[in-house]
Formats: C-alpha cells, sequence, structure tokens
C-alpha cells in the first residue's frame, strides 16, 4: 500500500540534503585558504598557532574545506602539500 505525499511534506524531506556542501567558505575558513595559499606545506598544528585556535578545530575547518571541494591534499602527511582547487 502507498500513502500519496503532499507536495509541501514532500519539499520539506527534500531541503537539508546538500546542506554544507553548497555553502560558500565562512571568515576563518577563508583565513586559513589564505595560510595555506602563503604556505601549502602547512600542517594542522601550525596553521592552529596562525589562527589561534586549537589543532583540532584547525582539523575540522581543514575537513570542511575538503568537504566543500575547496581543497585537496596531495601526498603523505608528512612531506606532502595542500592544492587550492577553487
Amino acid at each position: 500500500m502507498t500513502i500519496p505525499l503532499n507536495e509541501d511534506v514532500a519539499k520539506s524531506l527534500d531541503v537539508g540534503v546538500n546542506v554544507g556542501v553548497n555553502v560558500g567558505v565562512n571568515k576563518l575558513e577563508q583565513t586559513v585558504l589564505e595560510e595555506i595559499i602563503k604556505n601549502p606545506q602547512l600542517s594542522a598544528e601550525n596553521l592552529s598557532h596562525l589562527i589561534n585556535k586549537s589543532k583540532r578545530t584547525a582539523e575540522r575547518y581543514i575537513k570542511s574545506l575538503q568537504t566543500k571541494g575547496y581543497l585537496e591534499r596531495i601526498g603523505s602527511d608528512k612531506n606532502g602539500y595542500w592544492k587550492i582547487l577553487k
């Protein structure tokens, strides 16, 4: 048995599917990108000192930028570098 959905209910279910993916960067993410442009070999720990946040926060911003398609890691954690995609 299939129960038809009201159009308003169906639309409300679609909201949020791509939230976060299609959103631009916030001010701190922009700062992270600027620091990585200056030094593509930056580690999360060094970045955390530059933006005055914890290492875990720096890692979260890096992950967010990767998820949004702005950043890609090329090579290993020790000898690699960050590539800006957008």
